[in-house]
């Protein structure tokens, strides 16, 4: 049985996905020089950074018990740090 609200929270978390995908992507350009503006950061991704900057735990019962959805965003925008992070250090690898 589907949990209330999980188609909801699963659009959420591809919106997430999406958004991010799309800056660093467009960021890839800016490097690449394909694209001369910088694009705004998303609002989402932007958190997740303050957060991950300041050290405290994103775990509920943590920092102001962040609902299981806040959880779920900031697992989606980790994960396309990382492919981001891999991706970047292949093509490193690749230039040298």
């Amino acid at each position: 049985m589907e949990k209330p609200g999980g188609k909801l929270v699963a659009e959420i978390l591809d919106e997430t996905r999406d958004e991010v995908r799309e800056y660093f992507g467009a960021m890839n350009e800016v490097r690449l020089g394909a694209r001369s503006k910088v694009p705004p950061k998303p609002d989402k991704l932007r958190v997740y950074e303050a957060v991950k900057e300041s050290g405290l735990p994103i775990l509920a019962g943590g920092f102001m018990d962040q609902p299981y959805i806040w959880m779920d965003i900031f697992e989606v925008i980790s994960q396309e740090k990382m492919l981001q992070e891999m991706l970047e250090a292949a093509s490193n690898k690749q230039r040298q």
